[in-house]
């Protein structure tokens, strides 16, 4: 466990959008095994486009960085 870094696995757009609006995720990981190209493509451009919401969330990861 390192401060700061915030890693997940996202298989769709949706997960790869939605880990970035609430988690934060700064690592971005691609199962690729189970994904085309033109996949992995647009599940990185959504992650890339995704903004943190901030507020809860941002309460919620200074609690768990604080562990």
């Amino acid at each position: 466990r390192y401060r700061y870094i915030y890693a997940g696995v996202a298989w769709t757009p949706d997960v790869a959008r939605h880990g970035k609006e609430d988690d934060n995720l700064n690592v971005l990981v691609l199962p690729a095994d189970m994904l085309e190209r033109e996949d992995a493509y647009a599940i990185v451009e959504a992650w890339l486009l995704a903004g943190f919401k901030g507020g809860r969330y941002a309460d919620r990861l200074r609690m768990v960085d604080s562990i």
